[in-house]
Parts: structure tokens; C-alpha cells; sequence
């Protein structure tokens, strides 16, 4: 068995008042502050600094800076411990951009309405009506919020209260209304390795059958096949395209709504394709995810669907599946759509069907 980590972020709207509005508008704005201050001095810094955990950042940024005597005021109101979050997110930001390689120009993550909250400054509890939210984050100040949740919310937020998971930093969102705020939790599972699996289940995502799952045991002996039609999900996206592309050429705004409408459909369709092919796989013990590397099949082949939601749909099958326990597996993709899994040759597909000349297996 191997350890692993799983990571999700349960996001939370937040029961507030005029009066705690305005505590987190300005613990905001002290925070934005910050991270201005860091992102101006960061570049100056040695790229070995630019490490999220480097301390420097904070010192130079903070206390040898030349605030305002208001931001002064706003800093001494703030918790250091935030303050040194927003340095951290600055150094984070420019981390990531040098390990890509420096992409395009350098990192902006200065934002309004934005503070990140470290676990020691933040707590959830239990009240007569699900949780409450405990804001410690400013200096001799706890200001209280009830959450607004639902199943999934109460879900991992009671993995953590009964001792299952931990909490990690909180994000609040503030933007004339009420805060939302975005709460990391934490837990590791035990996974097995896919090589140590007595089942094997392949994805095969595509356009006419948007994904296929085939569970295989050691002899190849097929366990189960499950296979979900595509054709639906690619209609409705083709009727919003052509609607958009009408509302385009007059300069119709709507579009854009369309557009948003598009992603929302496309979001809904990936976590239910993603949560129908876990919870298949979910069925079988000692089984594992085999899927498809589709990263070069879509730079180099000869009519890529770069529009198909590829990519998407397994990032969020990898991490529920962790979640599950259920190890995943990339290989290479090529002709496994059209190799026989009995006799090992190539044989003729159709769509869904597929037939091999060499032993008959269909």
C-alpha cells in the first residue's frame, strides 16, 4: 500500500452583516496591500528566494517598507501570520511561473476582495444549524459567521470534526455582498499500487461514446463493460455554438451569456461522467484505472479534438478516484482502440463496435 494525500476545497457562503463586511473589506485591503509590496520586491530577490516557505519575503516586504501611516495602522490590526500568507501567495505565484519556464510576462497575483487565512486563524464548529465559521484573524477580534451548506459541504467538513481530516488554509472572497469563503481539507488514504490490482478497468473517452469502461481480470476474462453515448452532450454544446455564433455576427452581448452557459453545461457533464466511471469502478475490489496520456495524441494527431473536454474529464477521474483509493495509470494510446484485447491484433472498429478478423472476438 502507498500513502497518499488527497486535497479538496469546500466552498461556503457565509451568513454575514454590514459590520462584518466591513472587517473583511478591510482586512482585504490591508492583505492587498501586502502582496502589492511583495510582488514590487520580489524581482529584486534572488531567484533561490522566491521559495513560498522563505521568511525573507515577509521581512522586506512588511517591516522594512515604507507604509502609509493608515496601512500602518491596518498592519498592526492584522495578525502577522496572515500578513506573512500574503507574501507566501506572492512567492507561490512567481515559484510557479519560474518552473514553467517564465511563460508570457511575469505573475500579477495582486487582487481586491481576496485574504488567505493560515489554520490557526480560522475555526469550524458545530452549531444548532450545521457549522459556523470563527475568524481570528484580526488582532483581539473574533468575528463569527454561520455557513451556508449543503451535502457536500457537511460532508467534509464533518470528516475533519470527527477526527478523519485536517484543515488547511481558508480563502475568503469578498465582493459587495456577502464573503464566500473557500476552506482546504485534507486527509490521506492508502492506495494500491495498479500493478498489485486484481482488476484492471480501461477509459476510453471519445465523441460517440463519450467514455467506455472496461473491467478486466488477470486472464483478460471481461468483468464488465459499461459504455455511455456521447451524442447528447455533443449536441446540446454543437446548439449552443451556432446559437453564440448567430448572436456574434449581429454584436449581440447575450453571447456572452451563452458562452457561460457552454462552460456550465460542459462542467456539469464532466463531474458526472467523472463520478459515473468511479463509482462503476467503485463496485470491484482490489481494482485500478487504466486511462488514456492524450497529451501528444492531441499535439500531433492528424484531426485532434482539441474542443473535447479530454483532459478535464480525467483530471477530476484521477483525484476521485484517489479519493477512493482506486490507483490510475496513464499508457500510451496508441491503436488501443483498434488492438484486440483477446489475440493482441488489429482488427476493424466502427463507433462502439469492433470486430477481429484474425479470431473473431467482437
Amino acid at each position: 500500500m502507498e500513502s497518499e494525500t488527497v486535497t479538496r476545497t469546500v466552498t461556503c457562503g457565509m451568513e454575514s452583516s454590514d459590520e462584518k463586511n466591513t472587517v473583511v473589506e478591510e482586512s482585504c485591503e490591508i492583505f492587498r496591500e501586502v502582496m502589492k509590496h511583495a510582488s514590487d520586491i520580489l524581482p529584486s530577490f534572488d531567484e533561490r528566494q522566491w521559495r513560498p516557505n522563505d521568511t525573507t519575503l515577509y521581512r522586506v516586504a512588511v517591516m522594512d517598507s515604507d507604509f502609509t501611516e493608515r496601512e500602518v495602522a491596518g498592519l498592526n490590526n492584522l495578525k502577522s501570520s496572515v500578513c506573512r500568507e500574503a507574501a507566501q501567495k506572492v512567492a507561490e505565484s512567481f515559484s510557479s511561473w519560474e518552473s514553467n519556464g517564465k511563460p508570457g510576462s511575469r505573475p500579477e497575483p495582486v487582487q481586491s476582495g481576496y485574504i488567505r487565512l493560515p489554520k490557526d486563524c480560522y475555526e469550524v464548529v458545530e452549531n444548532d444549524r450545521g457549522f459556523g465559521f470563527k475568524g481570528q484573524f484580526i488582532s483581539y477580534n473574533t468575528v463569527w459567521w454561520h455557513l451556508d451548506t449543503g451535502c457536500y459541504q457537511n460532508r467534509y467538513l464533518q470528516q475533519v470534526l470527527d477526527g478523519e481530516a485536517e484543515f488547511g488554509s481558508a480563502e475568503l472572497f469578498y465582493n459587495d455582498g456577502d464573503p464566500v469563503v473557500n476552506i482546504t481539507v485534507r486527509w490521506d488514504v492508502e492506495v494500491l499500487p495498479v500493478e498489485d490490482c486484481d482488476l484492471l478497468a480501461g477509459v476510453d473517452l471519445g465523441e460517440n461514446a463519450i467514455y467506455t469502461v472496461s473491467v478486466v481480470d488477470s486472464d483478460e476474462t471481461v468483468c464488465e463493460v459499461e459504455i455511455e453515448r456521447g451524442a447528447e452532450f455533443r449536441h446540446h454544446r454543437e446548439r449552443i455554438d451556432r446559437k453564440r455564433e448567430r448572436l456574434q455576427r449581429k454584436g449581440d452581448l447575450n453571447a456572452v451569456r451563452l458562452s457561460k452557459e457552454r462552460e456550465k453545461y460542459t462542467e456539469y457533464v464532466t463531474d458526472k461522467v467523472s463520478k459515473d466511471v468511479v463509482d462503476l469502478v467503485s463496485d470491484f475490489d482490489s481494482v485500478g484505472i487504466v486511462l488514456e496520456d492524450l497529451t501528444d495524441y492531441r499535439e500531433h494527431a492528424e484531426d485532434p479534438i482539441h474542443d473535447w473536454p479530454y483532459n478535464k474529464i480525467q483530471e477530476k477521474i484521477v483525484y476521485k478516484a484517489k479519493e477512493n483509493s482506486i490507483p490510475v495509470e496513464f499508457v500510451d494510446p496508441s491503436y488501443t482502440s483498434q488492438r484486440c484485447r483477446q489475440c493482441g491484433s488489429l482488427g476493424d472498429r466502427d463507433g462502439v463496435d469492433f470486430f477481429c478478423d484474425s479470431c473473431g472476438y467482437e
